[in-house]
């Protein structure tokens, strides 16, 4: 294997990478984030429902 050295234009795109992994802002990572931010939406809206449920209850029972 011969070792060559990189091109400018070839060194930026590695060090480019390199930044937006270590920054979390590559495809994967931000898909995941957002499959997490809509997870916790509807985990929210549940528990804001769940809770509404439970305030309604003495009114129903009274």
């Amino acid at each position: 294997m011969v070792a060559r050295s990189l091109s400018q234009k070839e060194a930026n795109s590695y060090r480019q990478a390199a930044a937006a992994k270590s920054k979390g802002s590559d495809s994967k990572t931000k898909a995941r984030r957002k499959r997490q931010r809509q997870q916790n939406k509807r985990k929210r809206q549940q528990r804001r429902f769940c809770y509404q449920q439970a305030a309604a209850i003495p009114q129903i029972l009274r």
